[in-house]
């Protein structure tokens, strides 16, 4: 049995995981809470497998085996996570780590885990919530559409936006949508902003995390330049739009003036995500299977 874990902000990345885990064969469920008292789920054994996005308050409530999830920024060492005493001890007591960008892999490895790169890629369940948001919604009436925590650097560029006479919807800490609702907000919008947290470019990356379901559904994306690390990253520079921050209310506005080739090129994207970046392509499913077959197996 697979417990698959994510807490409620972050049910959908875990319903995709769970559907992909099940389309492949394997008894897998969703859960949103690690019980304190450590009966973990309603048919769960101590001996089951979990995966999950295990950070702040779910660190301390750990299963028995378990995949760990990273989806942070390592290489910064000023991070939330780096402050967080239990966060390594949690990526090291993995069975192994799926983590959502390669250039964390030397990190993960010091710690004595094995590294799989499994990014948040295309699900056919995004299009499935897409195709059920628009039935409720009418045309995309949401210029600027943004989802992330509120730093300095973001809420001037997201102000500046809104001074030029944009409508720019924001969903962040203490004003947080998800699920349906969030579903909704992506088809109502007509461009999707990504915005690095860190002013440090080297900070910077490719963040599929946040927009994997407008890129499954050809939501036009537009990201704040990012040098690529890896291979991987430098597939994105010529199939979404990039911007520097200081020009940003220029390269929004010139992407909702001309709607036709921005939409085009997004849909062009979307095509070669859901070929490219398919979920079920990363996902290590023979090395799953072994970690199921251990058993009670220990280290």
């Amino acid at each position: 049995m697979i417990h698959v874990f994510a807490e409620w902000i972050y049910e959908d990345k875990g319903l995709v995981l769970v559907d992909s885990l099940q389309r492949h064969g394997f008894d897998a469920e969703l859960e949103t809470k690690l019980p304190k008292n450590r009966r973990f789920g309603r048919r769960s054994h101590q001996d089951d497998l979990w995966i999950g996005h295990f950070s702040r308050g779910a660190i301390r409530m750990l299963p028995t085996r378990y995949v760990a999830m990273q989806t942070e920024p390592l290489w910064n060492a000023g991070a939330w996570w780096s402050e967080q005493p239990d966060f390594e001890p949690m990526l090291a007591g993995a069975r192994e780590v799926w983590d959502y960008n390669e250039s964390n892999r030397p990190m993960i490895e010091r710690f004595g885990r094995h590294s799989t790169h499994v990014p948040c890629g295309y699900s056919p369940l995004f299009e499935q919530w897409h195709q059920q948001a628009l039935r409720s919604v009418g045309e995309p009436d949401i210029d600027v559409l943004f989802v992330g925590g509120m730093v300095p650097r973001r809420v001037q560029a997201l102000d500046a936006l809104r001074s030029s006479g944009l409508r720019v919807e924001v969903v962040s800490y203490g004003d947080v949508v998800h699920g349906a609702e969030l579903h909704r907000l992506i088809a109502r919008s007509k461009l999707y902003l990504e915005m690095h947290r860190y002013d440090d470019p080297s900070d910077h990356c490719i963040d599929l995390f946040r927009f994997d379901h407008a890129l499954s559904n050809g939501i036009p994306i537009l990201h704040e330049r990012v040098t690529p690390r890896l291979p991987f990253d430098e597939q994105f520079m010529d199939r979404i739009a990039f911007y520097d921050l200081d020009d940003v209310v220029g390269a929004v506005h010139q992407q909702l003036e001309n709607p036709e080739s921005t939409r085009s090129r997004a849909q062009r994207t979307r095509q070669w995500f859901a070929d490219e970046v398919n979920i079920d392509r990363f996902i290590p499913f023979d090395r799953l299977q072994a970690l199921l077959d251990a058993g009670t197996d220990r280290r």
